[in-house]
């Protein structure tokens, strides 16, 4: 269960890779103007890297798999559509709007929401082929 293969080797050094380019990016490549990419790296990617290896370890591979895709997939939708989310939110900003509104429509990046629900629907998603290649792969008695 918790052997170390050739192959877990293999899949834990591009999952963890991933995200080490992406902190590679983030950090050094990317200035602070791309707000979900530096947060993200600023906070470890919340630690679900060591999530991924646990779930690696315990031969939950696609689960695995589909939490590193999520992450990449919900900081760069995250990030873009965050934009012009924060975009379309400040052309709405006219000369009768109160400081209040303004400073939401100006300062809220919906980014941070965006790769939280990108990355949950990714880990339901890995969860259930999970479930379903254990299932299809177990052989039944009847």
């Amino acid at each position: 269960m918790l052997f170390l293969t050739a192959s877990k080797i293999k899949l834990l050094a591009l999952q963890l890779s991933t995200f080490l380019i992406f902190y590679f990016i983030s950090m050094v490549i990317l200035d602070r103007s791309f707000y979900l990419f530096r947060w993200t790296a600023d906070n470890r990617y919340i630690y679900i890297w060591v999530i991924v290896i646990i779930l690696t370890l315990k031969d939950k591979k696609i689960v695995a798999l589909s939490i590193t895709l999520g992450n990449m997939t919900g900081i760069i939708i995250g990030q873009f559509l965050g934009d012009y989310i924060k975009y379309i939110n400040q052309a709405k900003i006219t000369d009768d709007t109160s400081p209040e509104i303004v400073w939401s429509l100006v300062e809220t990046h919906r980014g941070f929401q965006i790769w939280i629900m990108t990355l949950l629907i990714f880990i339901i998603c890995g969860f259930l082929i999970q479930k379903l290649k254990t299932r299809l792969s177990t052989p039944s008695y009847y």
